[in-house]
């Protein structure tokens, strides 16, 4: 059983009114749900259509497609239909990454008034070292006790998780071949523009490797799953999203990995959101490396984004950066910085939005010496900020 409540996503400082679930057909009862604020789209054991195995594609003779014919009549017996552009676009990119997108199917023990219960859930993964390095989502693999792994050929493998981290909600899962696994390209996420092809594969409803095609609809968005929870700088996509899809591939003309696809808004049509490849990357690594992530802070309290709009409006001599206040004791106020400082740039980057400085400061590690510029009462001061450890962020993102 699931149940909705409602977002509140933005883009810069505008508020929307969203309702949405994040997009795994995640583990029932109370494993996953109460984790992130909002509950899963999840179904009991036996009610899903089992996945079934598809054979990979046959690449055509050199890897392109066959050249087309003459035009065929319509109605033609036989006749062979004249792939335009974009339809082959679409075709290779599918023929190269399908492969390294995986199912996933999670089981666990639920603890009930009335004693422990087996529940199962389903979601994606994408392959992405050869090795059997496997991103997916947080909300499909938490809580579960046995993971298993279907490849595209129907071969199964158990998956182990090598670390998680429920503020980005990625997931490292390792599973060992005894031959090289199909891995996806990964892409650039910060040269993506809005209007780009976006093609989505993953295992909605169990109905594994899946295809659907749109575009990159919005960049930096950030959605509230709940009282306490935002994730933050997502790309949005109208590529169909739905449950089982999380942790799936969105992948560029190219057949790069650009986005982990991870929530989508429930009763909208076309509205889906995934995490950035450039940050899974980087959270990827730290997982891999030490089994969970590290994040330098500066010690403030986040209070809010300037735009064009709020400066205008309140008369305020910048148009960008982000609103904070420091803590008491922390490195922002042993630097000097203020309540209502307004961080515009760090180590000579522009800031303009929260996911702005938490990407900044995330390329940082704690111990480093890093020169924040802020705007205060119309003068522009550079003050220079030891960052400490982030140790006690509470799910909803209000300090850096």
């Amino acid at each position: 059983m699931s149940t909705e409540r409602p977002l509140r996503g933005r883009s810069g400082n505008r508020g929307l009114s969203l309702l949405a679930v994040l997009v795994a057909g995640g583990l029932l009862g109370g494993v996953l749900a109460p984790s992130l604020g909002l509950s899963l789209a999840g179904w009991a054991p036996g009610t899903a259509p089992a996945p079934e195995a598809q054979p990979a594609p046959a690449a055509p003779p050199g890897g392109t497609l066959p050249p087309a014919g003459p035009a065929p009549q319509a109605g033609a017996p036989g006749a062979t239909r004249v792939l335009e552009r974009e339809e082959s676009a679409v075709i290779r990119v599918v023929q190269q990454a399908r492969p390294a997108v995986v199912n996933i199917n999670v089981r666990a023990q639920v603890a009930t008034p009335f004693g422990l219960f087996p529940q199962q859930g389903q979601g994606s993964g994408v392959i992405v070292r050869s090795d059997g390095l496997i991103l997916t989502n947080n909300h499909v693999i938490q809580g579960a006790q046995e993971i298993t792994v279907t490849l595209l050929s129907g071969q199964t493998l158990r998956g182990r998780v090598l670390g998680a981290d429920r503020f980005s909600d990625l997931a490292v899962v390792k599973v060992d071949s005894p031959t090289p696994l199909p891995a996806v390209e990964l892409g650039n996420s910060s040269a993506l523009q809005v209007g780009q092809v976006a093609i989505a594969i993953g295992n909605p409803f169990g109905l594994g490797s899946t295809v659907t095609v749109g575009v990159v609809s919005a960049l930096n968005r950030s959605i509230q799953a709940g009282p306490d929870f935002v994730i933050e700088n997502l790309i949005q996509t109208d590529a169909a999203i739905n449950p089982g899809n999380s942790g799936g591939a969105l992948l560029d003309s190219g057949g790069r990995l650009i986005g982990v696809n991870t929530a989508i808004i429930r009763d909208a049509q076309g509205i889906g959101f995934a995490i950035p490849v450039d940050y899974a990357r980087a959270v990827m690594d730290q997982l891999v490396s030490a089994g969970r992530v590290v994040r330098p802070a500066l010690g403030v309290e986040i209070r809010g984004e300037i735009d064009a709009n709020t400066a205008r409006a309140y008369r305020l001599p910048v148009d960008h950066g982000v609103v904070v206040v420091p803590q008491p004791g922390s490195p922002a106020e042993r630097a000097g910085m203020r309540a209502q400082d307004i961080i515009v740039a760090v180590d000579g980057t522009r800031v303009a939005t929260i996911g702005d400085l938490r990407r900044e400061l995330f390329r940082k590690r704690p111990g480093d010496a890093v020169r924040v510029e802020v705007v205060r009462d119309g003068r522009r001061l550079t003050l220079t900020v030891t960052l400490t450890e982030l140790r006690s962020e509470r799910p909803g993102g209000v300090r850096a």
